[in-house]
């Protein structure tokens, strides 16, 4: 052991700080015990601790220990405070017991003594130490204190112990502790003495939050400023400028009535405030009442319960807290509830929650915060972003880049701006009951389809002729005022321009104007699509697809959606005939046209059942249409799923022999297409053609290798199960749309032979999305065992 330089003063610079702590600075008592305790081992780590301590109390000479008396004698009662800290020498892990006692009143706070002790031997658990110091403080300074009170008042104290233990109050109270018959042996003392002292009717024994526990200062050390400060206030130390500051006049309010309950004869033990229950022995509220539902409690930590936002309790926080990582991630707000001197506060009514931590900047007890999860919808945010996308990426963005949600309202908008069609507008919307997408947007893309018909009645709109108006990029910025719509060409002017206060109020009756919520209130500006860029149409593909991250940035997408019905299909039929004539644009038929989901979709259906409204042309017009511009040397992809309805379809006959086409076949099952049936997972038996022009799959041609038992499709809607394919097909798609001329796709590249991770298996059982398969080459099956 390296003795400290400081070892032969130590003992004379301890001695006379505790001369001055014993007088005025009781804050300094725990301190110099517990460095003198190392006088005869004095080392390096004790001269830190020295110097640590005489700095405190230089840049401290300003605090005083003051007390004030404004009560007569008559009126006024000692008040003595005990607590422990269970183990706290991290060396003997005997516990230190701690002492305060002081004269108290309603205008009366003056400090008498103060104790910091460590105990004789170990104890056994929180209660046993808390008996001891008990013990202690009643025998050593509330007794004498008792006899010098009858001496110059000439008659019995009021007099009130305080104690924040539960089970200890139990103890003392029924004089009965089975468990604890060692302490008579062990620390020398008996409960039966301490249950006849609280007996005798002039002292009482009364419990006391731990916020407001005086001797908590002399038992433990503290980890921050501001519980300090407030443990400081406690015993009266602090600046004299702040003796007229609401916490020192917070911290004279006791938790419980003196006058009424002096000696805590009347604390009960639970109480409820409107049918919440309260912490035992107060009239405080275990949660706030608008927050308290049966199932929530005071316990610490995270507590989630059906039709309740999660919630998180915290003692004595330091700072807000941000969302748990055991909640889903997603954008949330927060309200934040903080209990200070027995009364619940909000802070917070659902606010963004900044990305740096705010700190308290005054003491609380108990924090409460609640985070309410944000569905996707044009909701208001502080920058100019679709409230899908992350607050990172501001400004206009491409259509395809943005939420589900918000892609199918610019969807609906485009449609609405070329006038009637309701129908198309209804048919969006119909799909858009898990998105939560509100009816305000359904109406008013409505109220826009009728305006865009009286204007062009009254030649005021400025659309082209019949050329369809075909968004790229979106822009939405909060404001305080109703929706305005801008439509915009390529090149940034304004075509048309809707306010919906002029008009909403007109085709709902009236009903918008009182009832318009302020997420829906924002400026939402559409630029259309630029004809010399490439422009991809895909119809019957999921607008949450894998081509929308792995596209190059000049690339426009089109997207109709997975379910696309004959109302809609008139509008991508007019884009892919007006729109399409490049070599490099796309024209992309997927299986959700015909009710089957497409290679393309993230998140395909559990069960597929083919839709054909005719049996022998179930890709109906627009089929025909695409089918028609790849004679003109347009890139046209077709998704024909193995379904017996398709195969034998007059429409597939007749596009695999028209000139041109080049049919690719290949198994789903070696492209990660299964299906978790039983608890077991399997492989899906279904044999896919891609009927291309213009466009080279033969990566594509992969037939079952024989290494794997199948389920075919029809066992697969017979049972059931969680369908699951991987991102392969599309990243295959998108290398060879780039060989044919577009410009390099942000394709992973194919795997070399020796690679051993299965990042097939690693989709399936974890999600597409996960960080499992972030960075994982691709695996092809044909090495799985």
């Amino acid at each position: 052991m390296n003795r400290g330089a400081l070892a032969p003063h130590a003992a004379s610079i301890l001695m006379k700080l505790l001369y001055a702590a014993r007088i005025r600075r009781f804050d300094l008592l725990r301190s110099i015990n517990n460095l003198a305790r190392k006088i005869t081992k004095w080392s390096v780590k004790e001269d830190a601790g020295l110097l640590h301590l005489i700095s405190y109390v230089h840049h401290t000479k300003h605090h005083k220990m003051i007390g004030w008396v404004g009560n007569s004698l008559k009126d006024l009662s000692i008040g003595l405070f005990a607590d422990a800290d269970y183990a706290g020498c991290g060396e003997s892990l005997r516990s230190t017991s701690g002492a305060h006692m002081h004269i108290q009143g309603s205008h009366t706070r003056f400090p008498l003594a103060g104790i910091s002790k460590r105990q004789g031997c170990v104890s056994h658990s929180t209660p046993e130490a808390e008996i001891v110091a008990a013990d202690y403080a009643m025998s050593r300074i509330g007794l004498p204190a008792i006899t010098l009170w009858k001496l110059l008042s000439a008659g019995d104290p009021n007099f009130v112990f305080y104690d924040d233990n539960q089970t200890m109050i139990g103890v003392v109270r029924t004089g009965r502790n089975p468990t604890m018959r060692h302490l008579e042996r062990s620390h020398g003392i008996r409960i039966a003495w301490m249950h006849e002292m609280f007996q005798e009717g002039y002292v009482g024994l009364a419990y006391e939050v731990t916020a407001k526990m005086a001797a908590d200062i002399h038992t433990k050390a503290f980890k921050d400023g501001i519980s300090w400060a407030h443990a400081c206030q406690l015993i009266n130390i602090f600046p004299p400028e702040q003796l007229n500051s609401v916490d020192i006049m917070d911290m004279m309010k006791p938790t419980h009535d003196q006058v009424a309950d002096a000696k805590g004869k009347s604390q009960r033990v639970h109480n409820y405030r409107n049918q919440t229950p309260c912490f035992p022995y107060t009239e405080t509220p275990i949660l706030p009442e608008e927050l308290h539902r049966a199932g929530l409690s005071s316990k610490e930590g995270l507590q989630e319960l059906d039709g309740c936002d999660p919630i998180v309790v915290v003692k004595f926080p330091r700072a807000l807290r941000p969302p748990p990582a055991a909640i889903p991630p997603g954008r949330y707000l927060r309200s934040t509830w903080v209990l200070r001197e027995g009364k619940w506060a909000r802070l917070e009514d659902h606010v963004d929650i900044p990305e740096h931590r705010q700190q308290f900047d005054r003491y609380v007890e108990r924090a409460v915060f609640q985070y309410h999860f944000q569905r996707a919808s044009l909701s208001s945010s502080p920058a100019a972003v679709s409230p899908t996308v992350p607050a990172s990426h501001v400004g206009v963005l491409p259509v395809h880049r943005c939420g589900v949600s918000l892609q199918r309202v610019v969807a609906a908008l485009a449609r609405a701006i070329h006038g009637g069609s309701v129908g198309q507008i209804y048919d969006i919307f119909e799909r858009n009951v898990d998105m939560h997408i509100p009816w305000f947007w359904s109406c008013l893309c409505q109220s826009l389809a009728t305006r865009v018909d009286v204007d062009r009645k009254r030649g005021k709109c400025n659309l082209i002729g019949d050329v369809p108006y075909v968004p790229a990029n979106v822009q939405v910025k909060p404001t305080r005022k109703p929706p305005v719509i801008k439509f915009c060409n390529a090149k940034g002017e304004v075509l048309y321009t809707y306010e919906s206060a002029k008009f909403l109020d007109d085709a709902q009756g009236g009903e918008l104007s009182t009832s318009l919520d302020p997420e829906f209130a924002a400026e939402i500006t559409i630029w259309g699509a630029d004809l010399a860029k490439p422009l991809w149409v895909l119809a019957g593909v999921d607008e949450e697809n894998w081509w929308n991250e792995f596209v190059p940035d000049e690339v426009q997408i089109v997207c109709s959606g997975s379910k696309l019905s004959g109302p809609a299909s008139g509008y991508y039929e007019r884009v892919i005939e007006k729109c399409i004539s490049k070599a490099d644009d796309l024209v992309y038929v997927g299986s959700g046209t015909v009710g089957v989901s497409s290679w393309l979709d993230k998140h395909p259906r559990a069960q597929d059942e083919p839709r054909c409204e005719s049996p022998e042309y179930p890709y109906g017009d627009l089929g025909l249409m695409a089918a028609k511009i790849a004679k003109r040397g347009i890139r046209v992809v077709f998704e024909l799923p193995g379904h017996d309805r398709i195969h034998s379809s007059e429409q597939r006959k007749t596009m695999v022999n028209s000139s041109g086409a080049k049919r690719t076949v290949f198994d789903g099952c070696c492209f990660g297409h299964r299906v978790n049936m039983s608890s077991q997972i399997a492989y899906v038996k279904s044999k896919w053609n891609m009927l291309t022009w213009g466009v080279d799959l033969s990566a594509l041609s992969k037939m079952r290798d024989g290494k794997h038992s199948h389920v075919n499709v029809g066992a697969q809607e017979e049972h059931g199960g969680d369908s699951r394919r991987t991102s392969k097909v599309a990243r295959k798609l998108l290398q060879s749309l780039a060989s044919d001329g577009t410009k390099d796709a942000p394709v992973t590249a194919c795997p070399s032979k020796g690679e051993t991770v299965d990042r097939v298996m690693i989709e399936f059982c974890c999600g597409q999305d996960s960080h499992a398969c972030q960075g994982l080459p691709e695996q092809s099956l044909h090495s799985l065992p």
